[in-house]
């Protein structure tokens, strides 16, 4: 086959007798201008025509820039192919890495220049590749001192900091210290804390209070021994595990609710077995003074609070609409103060009921004081023991909000 190739001018744009205004910086390309006026110099943002660089200027014969031209050149900025402190190369090479002018002069079809060029659109661009180009990754990018005005399409490229500013959160997993809980930088005060057991012992008969009271439990078998009761794998951390057919419990020497008109008593439990009357924790002072959370009641077979003053027939309580599951950890709360009583379950309330007129302070300072035991334990009734485990358990002399309780379940 017969190729037919035509003459092609090779003679550079700026050959072309356009002007070399100089000048201090303008707007953006002037698209009506010819190919032949936008071969764009260094500028600082704008210029006419071409208007040379730190470095560009007059031409020479060969086509080349000579150095020590009119302008010098843009600081930042930049699209296409930037050109280098020492011009072009010969007519038909690539074009130089370069890091462009300082100030720039007149008003320019296409300002470039900038911290170092750019991304390169053709293969003859080749070698000017450098940061600061146009979609490069440094400083000046599509940006000031671009193509389409002052100021370029935008600055600093098409994005500051990469994807996202400051990673993928602020706040993280929260604050506290001292029994606080926090999730995303939301916190629960640890004002009014009372008693807080994390439960990340290892070994032990003491369960350690971290609140700052040093109300320590004493661990306790009913048998006798450490069958009751040991440390392992809990919601966070470790966890207290109790043994039912040991009688394991923790017994409380001060609550801190003897004077409060208000509580909170929060914890994770996890239950091997639905028992009916089987305690997450009991505190009071007989089978006539005491105040409970139970899994599940005999009566509406749902997980059930109560206080009372009197006995079984003036107890005050809390049904929920279902028993504490078993087989996972579910978060438990109970929350009493200004006559309303609220039973939340994983940070949801389950329950609420008003009228409650029973405060943590009409029992006064109680004696038996259990997690995991009942007060009917050692009488005829025989309330059985928790079989299951216990972690994070929070007493506070307040009433905790909602969204203190959904921060406490992890919500």
């Amino acid at each position: 086959m017969l190729a037919i190739v035509g003459c092609v001018d090779l003679s550079p744009p700026w050959k072309l007798g356009q002007a070399r205004d100089s000048g201090a910086g303008g707007g953006g390309a002037d698209l009506a201008q010819t190919q032949d006026d936008v071969y764009p110099l260094s500028g600082a943002g704008g210029g006419t025509s071409v208007p040379s660089g730190s470095g560009g200027g007059d031409e020479e014969a060969d086509g080349a820039l000579a150095t020590g031209g009119r302008g010098s050149g843009g600081a930042t900025g930049s699209i296409d192919s930037p050109f280098s402190s020492d011009g072009l190369d010969e007519v038909g090479a690539v074009l130089d890495t370069g890091s462009g002018g300082a100030a720039g002069d007149s008003a320019v079809d296409a300002p470039l220049g900038g911290a170092g060029g750019n991304i390169p659109d053709s293969a003859i661009d080749a070698s000017s590749t450098n940061t600061g180009g146009q979609g490069g990754s440094g400083t000046g990018g599509k940006g000031t001192g671009g193509r389409s005005a002052t100021g370029g399409s935008a600055t600093g490229g098409s994005a500051t900091g990469g994807s996202a500013t400051g990673g993928n959160a602020t706040g993280g997993g929260g604050a506290g210290g001292g029994g606080g809980v926090g999730t995303g930088g939301a916190t629960v005060s640890t004002s009014g804390l009372d008693l807080y057991y994390a439960c990340d012992q290892t070994s032990g008969s003491t369960l350690t209070d971290t609140s700052g009271n040093s109300r320590n439990a004493t661990l306790v078998t009913g048998t006798g021994g450490t069958a009751g009761y040991s440390f392992g794998a809990g919601k966070v951390n470790n966890a207290l595990h109790l043994v039912k057919t040991s009688q394991g419990n923790a017994t409380i020497p001060n609550t801190g609710l003897s004077a409060a008109t208000e509580m909170t008593i929060a914890a994770w439990v996890y239950l091997n077995a639905s028992v009916e009357w089987q305690r997450v924790w009991d505190f009071g002072s007989s089978t006539t003074s005491y105040m409970f959370l139970s899994p599940k009641s005999s009566v509406t077979k749902f997980i059930r609070f109560a206080i009372t003053t009197s006995g079984l027939s003036g107890e005050q309580g809390l049904d929920g609409t279902a028993e504490l599951a078993i087989g996972a950890w579910k978060h438990v709360a109970v929350v009493v103060g200004g006559g309303t009583g609220i039973l939340y379950v994983d940070g949801q309330p389950m329950t609420t009921k008003t009228g409650m007129t029973l405060l943590p302070s009409a029992l006064g300072a109680t004696t038996n004081n259990y997690i995991g035991k009942s007060q009917y334990a050692d009488t005829n009734e025989k309330d059985p023991y928790l079989d299951g485990n216990v972690d994070e358990f929070r007493v506070y002399s307040r009433a905790l909000t909602p969204a203190e309780i959904a921060i406490l379940a992890g919500k």
